[in-house]
């Protein structure tokens, strides 16, 4: 179907451009039809994709308390953060979960490092400029100052919250 569109819709326009406007319509007409056709492509994955995650956060906060706690134990789940963002919704503390995921950043295996920042950005986008480069890259004794400085900026503002 997409490929059909994606050849069909060019050539169909080259068509139409030649019979409204000559050569330069036959030339025209493809270039937008290809342009028209991958806006339209973007569009669809953009719809499609914010369709599939609400679609998730829906299934997920219809879950029990108890069904969301195992959620929360294993970070590489795909819907951690939609546990996380519930459980935080409903008044649970939420801090052991936080605090493993952190645990994960200072790990020695790299693609658990990488996993952990990827749901570390989702919950906290605020903890992008603490890393320009993935934790991977870096020295252990450098994601640890990273990870304590943003937990630390957790645990304040957390604190805050508390008391307003």
């Amino acid at each position: 179907m997409l490929t059909v569109s994606f050849f069909a819709a060019p050539i169909a326009a080259g068509v139409f451009g030649y019979r409204h406007l000559g050569w330069s319509g036959a030339v025209l007409f493809p270039i937008v039809a290809v342009i028209a056709v991958m806006a339209a492509m973007l569009v669809s994955v953009i719809f499609l994709a914010s369709l599939k995650y609400r679609s998730d956060r829906a299934r997920v906060s219809r879950l029990s308390t108890d069904e969301l706690q195992p959620l929360l134990e294993t970070p590489a789940n795909p819907d951690f953060r939609f546990a996380f963002f519930e459980l935080t919704k409903r008044g649970f503390d939420v801090s052991p979960a936080r605090q493993l995921l952190l645990d994960m950043l200072t790990s020695n295996i790299a693609h658990e490092r990488d996993s952990a920042l990827e749901r570390l950005l989702e919950i906290y986008p605020a903890a992008r400029r603490r890393f320009e480069v993935g934790p991977a890259d870096d020295p252990p004794e450098e994601v640890r100052a990273k990870v304590e400085g943003i937990l630390a900026g957790i645990n304040r503002r957390s604190t805050r919250m508390d008391t307003d």
